[in-house]
């Protein structure tokens, strides 16, 4: 059963949520409220938490996912005024709608991580039933701590002076540093009525701050430490559902919340989660909507358009980044998409039916960034938004996958409203089964080549080379893999030009641009491997695509494969809204 997606109200706005049903009509009196981690740790999480809010649904309960303001799909950012009351404010919001919706004050508040922390923090300001704290961050102090380790062996050392932090994408300003170093939840009072449940790590030593001050005032506390948290919280493409911790907290919660049914009002459920879009101010007005694309599975997607677009403007669709859902990493597709709407073009972000929202049970193929139904759900997705959403010119996009999936529908599908493809950082042009979903060797041979083009420079380099001090086995490996690699493509290119030979795969798919007069533009980070993969398969039809306008290179100097810096975001997404002013008009 497809969730129910709904914006909710709340005191800082319109809230991105999700709502599980048990198919049955009926709920337990207990409304169930699931709050999400941040950074990083959210985008790693967000499968694991969808199942936790399916199997809460299995067994009776009515729960609620949701975006904090300013992360996922809700609208604001990370230097909104006071963001930790307003996250908390954003909890409590949520329990308000979910007990309506269940129609009972009973709740319970499941927490990861930072979400543990906020959930406890709501708990010390409004009365609930249960409280489920799973891996909770204990002192924001040590959690800062983290963020700021996590950001110097990222990305090197921040720059001093720019008003945040920025762990592994998730960027704190220095007034949410300061509010968080406050907190420590083993000084805090909580108001929960009936019992609490502390889900800790497997693979850290046991820490019993909370669980002990929960139990000092009396509160029935229970503590466990199922196996899967590494799991869960590995490359988006790597998670493995933590089944045991799930299983776990869904039955503790089952085994203490009342067992009455309550039928569920129709009417109130119909007005409450029929509301799909939300316009805000900025630069313009920009309405986001919350879709379901009417297709043969069912996939979830987020359309946000400019009000007063002018007709004739392309609409960008992208494709999931990786095993990434629909938001991107780093959150890239969400602010992606609103740049271009502040500039007039409207936008899709959506998750392929493997993915993100769109994933349904346990299929074989699910989470898998290269789907084989890859092109069949980007067709799909095209003909909804042309046919019944009335948008009659199309670029399809992505990072990394996504750019893969968006190269071969601007190859293979024969639609006339397909104007254009925009490749971010493939990794490989063709992905066949067996390959690794991992940076390829390339990347290192990119890195390593322009480095060596520096050190023979440097005579620093030279001397360590004659004292012995460096890896002169690698060395000679490198230069005769790169010998061998230029040599073939040199041949290769010169067979190709004297008509020797037939063009190879990538070439011919891209002569395929050339014939239909779409627009193929790319934009690398300078040492990803996907300039090197496109000069080594297509260089000479590439070319002519350029002279005709057809295609563009334009490079990211620094930055890595995921634009995991804000600085390396903000001039991605600037590079791309100007290409498309060019290309489509200012």
């Amino acid at each position: 059963m497809n969730p129910r997606a709904f914006w909710l109200e709340a005191p800082s706005g319109p809230l991105a949520s999700w709502l599980h049903l048990p198919q049955s009509g009926t709920v337990r009196s207990c409304a169930v409220v699931i709050c999400p981690p941040m950074g990083f740790e959210y985008t790693h999480s967000h499968r694991s938490l969808r199942h936790l809010a399916e199997a809460f649904a299995e067994k009776g309960f009515l729960a609620v996912r949701f975006d904090y303001h300013g992360c996922g799909n809700s609208p604001g950012d990370a230097f909104s005024a006071h963001q930790l009351r307003t996250w908390v404010a954003d909890i409590r919001a949520v329990v308000r709608e979910a007990t309506l919706l269940a129609g009972s004050d009973a709740v319970a508040v499941v927490g990861l991580r930072l979400g543990a922390l906020l959930s406890a923090l709501a708990a010390t300001e409004i009365d609930i039933d249960y409280l489920i704290a799973w891996s909770p961050v204990v002192s924001g102090r040590r959690y800062i701590r983290e963020q700021q380790a996590i950001a110097a062996v990222g990305a090197g050392e921040e720059p001093a002076g720019q008003g945040y932090i920025e762990g592994g994408g998730f960027v704190l300003s220095d007034e949410m540093v300061a509010e968080l170093k406050k907190v420590d939840l083993s000084a805090l009072r909580y108001r929960v009525r009936r019992a609490a449940l502390v889900v800790e790590r497997d693979d850290l030593p046991q820490e019993n701050g909370l669980a002990e001050t929960l139990k000092t005032h009396g509160i029935d506390t229970t503590v466990n430490r199922p196996p899967g948290y590494a799991g869960m919280m590995a490359e988006p493409q790597d998670t493995a559902v933590p089944r045991e911790a799930i299983d776990g907290i869904v039955e503790w919660l089952s085994e203490r919340a009342p067992t009455q049914r309550l039928a569920l009002n129709a009417d109130l459920l119909e007005s409450r989660t029929s509301v799909t879009s939300f316009a805000w101010e900025g630069d313009g007005s920009i309405t986001e909507e919350l879709c379901w694309v009417d297709a043969p599975v069912p996939i979830f997607g987020v359309l946000t358009t400019p009000t007063g677009a002018k007709p004739g403007r392309p609409l960008f669709i992208l494709a999931n980044a990786g095993s990434v859902h629909h938001v991107g990493p780093n959150r890239l597709y969400v602010e992606l998409s609103r740049q271009l709407a502040r500039h007039g073009f409207p936008s899709f972000r959506f998750d392929l039916r493997n993915l993100g929202d769109s994933a349904r049970g346990s299929p074989a193929e699910e989470n898998h960034p290269y789907p084989v139904t890859a092109i069949d759900d980007v067709e799909a997705a095209l003909r909804w938004l042309t046919q019944l959403r009335g948008f009659n010119a199309v670029v399809v996009g992505g990072l990394c996958s996504g750019a893969h999936t968006a190269f071969h529908v601007g190859a293979a599908v024969d639609l006339p409203s397909l104007q254009a493809a925009l490749l971010l950082n493939p990794l490989t042009f063709f992905w066949t089964p067996g390959m690794s979903l991992e940076i390829p060797s390339a990347h290192r041979t990119v890195r390593d080549a322009k480095y060596y083009a520096q050190s023979v420079r440097n005579p620093g380099k030279w001397l360590k080379l004659v004292k012995g001090q460096a890896d002169l086995g690698y060395i000679i490996k490198f230069v005769i893999q790169r010998t061998t690699s230029l040599v073939r493509r040199f041949w290769s290119d010169s067979l190709e030009l004297v008509g020797v030979r037939s063009s190879g795969r990538l070439a011919s798919d891209l002569s395929r641009y050339g014939m239909r007069g779409r627009a193929i533009d790319f934009v690398f980070s300078r040492d990803d491997p996907g300039f090197e993969l496109l000069n080594s398969g297509g260089r000479w039809v590439a070319g002519r695509l350029r002279r005709r306008g057809l295609s563009t290179v334009q490079f990211i100097e620094g930055a890595d494969h995921t634009f995991s810096r804000k600085a390396w975001r903000d001039e991605l997404i600037a590079q791309i809204v100007a290409q498309a002013g060019r290309r489509f008009g200012p």
